[in-house]
């Protein structure tokens, strides 16, 4: 039997019965698809492919009999073993990752088990028994072909997740025979392939980036006049020491306040050669680029340099070496934004910070997103941040959600009057009542709702 299981959390646990099932996440993701439970075979012919398994009181897998293959399986925080095999069991276990489990793998069977590309780590006990382990990262360390010890750098294991930080000592590491990641590269270990583009040289066709895939740039790159690139909400683009991006030919960035843009170093401690935009003679016109970050740029080069007329929209440009943040030479409208440093050339101001550095959270440590008292917060009443606030400067908004509502306004006009009600541009007529609410820093929330007191014709609200 086959069994897709969709995205999401499917509580309980199951067992094959003996039978032969082949189970499979209907997902890019092991991480989309879980099982909040345990999942037992006790013989036939059994795969598991693209799947999380989480126990908070019991084991993961527990196989006795049969055989299984099992590929790009998350199993994780698991009271008991995350993946046991006894008895006369064959188990063979490629890209998993098994995290914060009482035990990672457990062999007691007498039948054949291996694994190979994967990670195990931050169990109670990594492995127990004597499987055959060959190029996966085990915590404490383990006999075998191609293992190694180092922690793995998950991006933010504590939350979740456990894809892999560029840096991971687990990228292009795994089996050199194994079928490569789609992107070309040797196999990475665990359940999280950390995919790839390589860009160098000068572009011979259109590109894409979207949030899925990383860019790396290893040297100078150019995309050629009759090409184009396209950077999805989320784009990340990676570059090399002294690496720096030309584009000449069409370029779109339309990042979004939960979809940044960035331009930033391969390595934290290197500078790279930074971004630039158009050539000398301004044939650009118009374009427009919104939510941006470009941090880590040497201090012998400006971090964004514009030819031709250009419009940026909540751009971050911050933790650079350079005085001058940006250079525009045919005119660039600079909207809603935070540079650290000076802009060069005509640059047109709306609601913008420039030489500014004391609105972020942590500027030493490159943390760019806004204090609760930033001036930039919700300056760009055009538009709203998910928390329903006006749109803050940079590309980071801070996160309002939580502040407790501390004044209302209420607006009633009298009959056959109409009050037109700022800072929005709503308005009450005749005996409708128009209420504002704000924040303890007297900021407006867009969605505000207030409870009446039914006995209250007057408006008084309910605490």
């Amino acid at each position: 039997d086959s069994i897709i299981v969709h995205p999401g959390d499917h509580a309980g646990s199951a067992d094959n019965g003996g039978k032969s099932v082949h189970i499979r996440g209907n997902a890019f993701a092991a991480d989309e698809v879980s099982v909040l439970g345990e999942l037992e075979f006790t013989g036939g012919s059994n795969s598991v492919n693209m799947l999380r398994v989480s126990n908070a009181s019991g084991d993961g897998f527990n196989v006795s009999a049969g055989s299984i293959n099992m590929s790009y399986v998350l199993v994780d925080n698991s009271s008991g073993k995350a993946i046991v095999l006894s008895d006369t069991a064959n188990a063979a276990l490629s890209n998993g990752t098994l995290y914060g489990n009482g035990n990672g793998l457990t062999d007691n069977s007498s039948g054949s088990i291996t694994m190979v590309n994967s990670i195990v780590w931050g169990n109670t006990t990594a492995i127990d028994g004597d499987p055959v382990v060959t190029y996966s990262d085990v915590q404490g360390a383990y006999t075998g072909t191609g293992n190694i010890d180092y922690d793995p750098l998950f991006i933010d294991a504590a939350n979740g997740d456990f894809n892999l930080d560029l840096l991971s000592p687990c990228i292009d590491t795994g089996d050199p025979s194994a079928v490569y990641d789609t992107d070309s590269t040797v196999a990475d270990m665990g359940a999280f392939p950390r995919l790839r583009q390589f860009l160098a040289g000068t572009s011979t066709e259109n590109i894409n980036v979207s949030a899925d895939t990383t860019v790396i740039i290893t040297e100078d790159f150019t995309v050629a006049a009759d090409d184009s690139i396209e950077l999805e909400a989320g784009a990340e683009l990676y570059f090399g020491p002294g690496v720096t991006l030309t584009v000449e030919g069409s370029l779109s960035a339309d990042g979004n306040s939960e979809g940044v843009i960035s331009f930033l170093p391969l390595n934290p401690d290197s500078t790279f050669g930074g971004v630039v935009i158009g050539v000398d003679d301004g044939h650009r016109d118009g374009e427009t680029y919104s939510y941006i970050q470009i941090s880590g740029v040497e201090a012998a080069s400006i971090p964004l340099t514009v030819h031709g007329s250009a419009t940026l929209n909540h751009v971050t440009i911050a933790g650079n070496g350079n005085a001058v943040s940006l250079s525009g030479s045919d005119g660039v409208d600079l909207n809603y934004s935070i540079l650290e440093g000076t802009v060069d050339g005509t640059v047109n101001n709306t609601e913008s910070f420039t030489s500014s550095t004391d609105q972020f959270t942590d500027y030493e440590n490159d943390d760019f997103t806004l204090l609760a008292a930033a001036a930039g917060i919700d300056t760009d009443i055009s538009n709203t941040d998910p928390d329903y606030s006006y749109a803050d400067a940079g590309a980071y908004y801070h996160d309002q959600t939580d502040y407790p509502v501390t004044s209302i306004t209420i607006h009633r006009p009298a009959f056959g009057d109409t009050i037109l009600v700022s800072p929005v541009t709503s308005s009450a007529a005749g005996l409708t009542s128009n209420i504002q609410l704000f924040n303890t820093y007297g900021r407006y929330k867009t969605n505000g709702v207030v409870s009446w007191n039914n006995g209250n014709a007057y408006g008084s609200f309910t605490t």
